[in-house]
């Protein structure tokens, strides 16, 4: 049963139910940094907020009067990245940001890193933000926006990232879950919209708001992140309901489009980044333009995504710090590294491997993923491909977006380790997709799996692995000696 009861201001007071749930929530964390500490399998960063909220519901609109800004961070793809980046922008600018780098993104885990952020002690009744300098960046779980609607009326700024057909099992369709984000945003008449102006689903969010901005990416006809003629999963217009008209497309949905129903189309947006055609980085160059400045932008990470990351974060900061010159930002964005997970690398110098892990969980992370590494590897290099699928509750049960995959694209000297609980069904769609049987194996098991890619003779390894699985799929690179890439 859905939770409707909307909490108001006069409910987010200290009470006694309150500082009890705040110093079990202390409790709890401290139990768990203890078993980290003694390096015991315990995990569960969402659970401390777990505990707080069957004591005290109202406790995230009690913590939220802690800070002079609460932003939320949400979408399907690039929400982690996103969020990192931003809270470095505003960090290097001066400002004390508190944020959820640990991934827990539903509403227990929220608490959980608000807790984190206290003293020991219960604070004092905090009757407004006044003397409060903090910032709250936190990234969201695009269905928990909803719920969190219902627990803090006050919230400053959301950046929508993207909206793709993702854990259908969960949300029903994409277009059912935008239509749960919008009621979500209604909740928060006040508070200032990024949005990628890009992704026909996420712009409709922006009609009708009076504080609205819109971030987006062009690519050069000839580039290869140009895909023709490919309109992606939502071909019809959010409004109305007519088909839309793509002028030039980014990948999947994204691209400038119009609708030939009614006069719906791509918004102007006020930051605008261009990728530059320059090879010879191994990251990406890209020139962002605002109302006053242009500038060059180098960032390490590769992949068309990942351009559309860095420009929501300088979209955002722009909203929340306008004094701040983009010109400014640039040794920031330079320094970025992708969070764990999101593009890693690896290196193993002594048997002369090197192995890149990402985070794919839909059909659009997924192509965008294969699209970039192959732009990055070196030509006719073996490689050996470990996909590894869950399906567990966080993961979406129903893998067959599989299907939807370009995995019939895969090209040169490739081995395919299929791994995860789900292996065998990731070799069948590469089986029933043209692979041939001595070109691949199934390994559930994520240890072996990683032991059979540094033993097999190609010394790229690329990984690509849903959420589940990841921690595991890290942990295994690293404990057969890979050293993770921090220059």
């Amino acid at each position: 049963m859905v939770e409707q009861t909307v909490i108001t201001t006069e409910q987010t007071g200290w009470t006694l139910g309150t500082r009890l749930a705040f110093i079990l929530g202390k409790l709890c964390i401290a139990l768990l940094q203890l078993a980290q500490w003694l390096r015991l399998p315990w995990g569960g960063t969402a659970f401390p907020g777990r505990v707080v909220l069957k004591i005290d519901r109202n406790i995230v609109a009690t913590l939220r009067r802690r800070y002079h800004g609460f932003i939320l961070v949400t979408g399907t793809n690039g929400k982690t990245s996103t969020t990192a980046q931003l809270v470095q922008l505003l960090q290097s600018a001066g400002l004390e940001v508190v944020s959820n780098p640990e991934g827990a993104n539903m509403v227990p885990g929220l608490v959980t890193a608000l807790l984190k952020a206290e003293p020991i002690w219960p604070p004092a009744a905090t009757p407004g933000y006044s003397g409060q300098t903090r910032l709250a960046v936190l990234e969201v779980d695009e269905g928990s926006l909803l719920p969190l609607s219902r627990r803090v009326t006050e919230v400053d700024m959301v950046i929508i990232t993207n909206l793709f057909p993702d854990q259908l099992d969960r949300y029903g369709s994409v277009n059912a879950l935008a239509k749960q984000m919008k009621k979500a945003l209604t909740a928060w008449r006040g508070a200032t919209l990024v949005l990628n102006a890009d992704d026909p689903l996420v712009a409709s969010f922006g009609q009708n708001r009076s504080h609205a901005r819109y971030f987006a990416v062009e690519t050069a006809d000839d580039d290869p992140a140009f895909i023709s003629g490919e309109a992606g999963e939502v071909s019809l217009c959010p409004l109305c309901g007519q088909r839309l008209h793509y002028s030039s497309s980014r990948y999947a949905h994204l691209g400038c489009y119009a609708c030939s129903g009614c006069d719906f189309s791509r918004p102007r947006p006020s930051v605008i980044a261009w990728l530059l055609p320059d090879k010879k980085e191994p990251g990406t160059l890209f020139l962002v333009r605002t109302p006053t400045e242009e500038v060059e932008f180098y960032s390490a990470l590769t992949g068309l995504y990942n351009v559309y990351n860095t420009t929501a974060a300088l979209a955002a900061t722009a909203v929340l710090q306008p004094k701040t010159k983009l010109a400014s930002l640039t040794s920031a964005v330079a320094a970025f590294r992708a969070p764990a997970g999101r593009t890693e690398y690896f290196s193993w110098p002594d048997r002369s491997k090197e192995a890149t892990l990402v985070l794919v969980k839909n059909p659009a992370g997924f192509n965008q993923a294969l699209t970039t590494l192959a732009d990055t590897q070196t030509e006719g290099a073996a490689t050996t491909l470990i996909i590894a699928i869950n399906d567990l509750p966080a993961d979406g049960r129903d893998v067959s977006w599989l299907w939807d995959t370009y995995i019939d694209a895969i090209a040169g000297d490739v081995f395919v380790i299929c791994s995860g609980r789900r292996a065998r069904d990731v070799a069948v769609c590469f089986k029933y997709n043209g692979l041939p049987l001595d070109k691949m194996m199934v390994v559930p098991e994520v240890n072996k799996a990683v032991r059979e890619a540094l033993t097999a003779p190609a010394p790229n390894i690329i990984v690509l692995c849903n959420y589940t699985v990841l921690a595991p799929l890290r942990q295994a690179l690293v404990k057969q000696g890979g050293k993770a890439d921090a220059t």
